[in-house]
């Protein structure tokens, strides 16, 4: 059966076929690695989840939020002399992006404790 389904996916022929002597253990491999169905549960996410500590994973340093603003800003005026100078409709759509992205970037960075508050929240 998987040999079938492999076969579907990816048909391969001529001179990178493989021989069936290299295929042969293929099948019994994913087979014997394939878990147990009670294995994969809702409970095992639950353990894993609750000893993941999240307060550690967004510690983040004292100047990030400084980061965040120049490098916004830097994206900011980069996007804008792009989205505006230009007069491909593919560079300024490029800028646009760009002074997008750099907004976003200036907006969290300016509300930094406002931002971490909501990743506490979100992440429990």
């Amino acid at each position: 059966m998987i040999r079938a389904i492999a076969e579907q996916l990816l048909p391969i022929g001529g001179p990178l076929a493989l021989p069936d002597t290299l295929t042969r253990g293929i099948p019994g491999e994913v087979v014997g690695n394939v878990p147990l169905p009670g294995l994969s549960g809702g409970l095992e996410t639950t353990v894993l989840a609750s000893s993941v500590d999240f307060r550690a994973l967004i510690d983040f340093p004292d100047w990030t939020a400084q980061v965040f603003i120049y490098a916004g800003l830097c994206l900011l005026v980069l996007g804008l002399m792009a989205w505006l100078g230009s007069h491909r409709l593919q560079r300024r759509a490029w800028g646009r992006r760009l002074a997008l992205s750099g907004g976003g970037l200036f907006v969290v960075g300016s509300a930094w404790s406002t931002f971490l508050n909501l990743l506490t929240y979100v992440l429990g």
